[in-house]
């Protein structure tokens, strides 16, 4: 059932200083194909952007995928998934708030994600080209019929 219209895009700049004073975070509800689609018409700059994540929460469990650049065109992603808990949502939150952009917001959200248990690390990732080629595949990975898909534009 497609409940959305076609009219919505949005785009987001860049800019490591600009960013980590007034970072985007970007929720999206819904079944994973309505989130994939709202994502195709929103160009958020990811492969100029240093960290950017995306934090994707169901009914029962929570994924976080944090991105950094490793260098021109790569970058290594920190993974994790287990229990829906709405402390790291929180904890995110309340870094960004507290850190008022003196220090660079990626790494104080970075901080945060290493301290997950079971944390994966991929390196040597190809700079993804959209936020719909960087996040689909996580998205419908949690296998809910219903989530919220957050993605944080930091740095």
């Amino acid at each position: 059932m497609d409940h959305e219209s076609d009219d919505f895009s949005a785009t987001s700049g860049v800019g490591c200083e600009a960013e980590s004073w007034s970072p985007e975070v970007i929720s999206f509800y819904g079944d994973s194909e309505t989130i994939v689609r709202k994502l195709g018409k929103f160009e958020m700059n990811l492969s100029g952007r240093r960290v950017f994540a995306l934090l994707v929460e169901g009914a029962k469990d929570s994924a976080i995928r944090v991105y950094e650049r490793s260098r021109p065109g790569r970058y290594s992603v920190s993974l994790w998934k287990g229990a829906q808990s709405s402390s790291l949502r929180s904890n995110l939150d309340r870094a960004i708030i507290e850190n008022k952009g003196v220090h660079c917001v990626g790494e104080q959200t970075k901080a945060i994600v290493t301290q997950m248990p079971e944390l994966r690390v991929e390196t040597d990732i190809p700079a993804p080209a959209t936020a719909k080629a960087a996040f689909s595949h996580p998205i419908r990975e949690l296998g809910d019929d219903y989530v919220r898909a957050t993605v944080y534009l930091l740095c």
